[in-house]
């Protein structure tokens, strides 16, 4: 349970510091973490897009040092073909630079 509701804080945190991340691609709308399961569901909305597109990540890693933290997300799944294409080519097992509060949260 309090996994759960940590999960949910945390993933209301993290949307928002997503959101300034995507903000020239489009916005996003959802973002659940389950850190049980290493899971990540986000849902996002792109500039031009008609609908909005699904991206689940299957499993991320954070670590840390004393001075950065970073995720690396793996087996990262999205419905349209070229968007995956992205995701395999500049998002899957590239570390991303994360605020520490984040980092701490995940």
């Amino acid at each position: 349970m309090l996994s759960s509701l940590k999960d949910r804080v945390t993933s209301h945190a993290a949307r928002h510091f997503a959101n300034n991340l995507i903000r020239r691609y489009g916005v996003l709308e959802s973002l659940r973490i389950d850190s049980r399961a290493q899971r990540i569901e986000l849902v996002c909305l792109l500039h031009g897009e008609a609908q909005p597109l699904a991206v689940q990540v299957g499993n991320y890693r954070i670590e840390s040092d004393t001075a950065e933290s970073f995720i690396t997300l793996r087996d990262c799944v999205c419905e349209r073909p070229w968007i995956q294409a992205l995701l395999i080519d500049f998002v899957h097992d590239t570390p991303l630079r994360l605020p520490r509060w984040v980092a701490s949260a995940i």
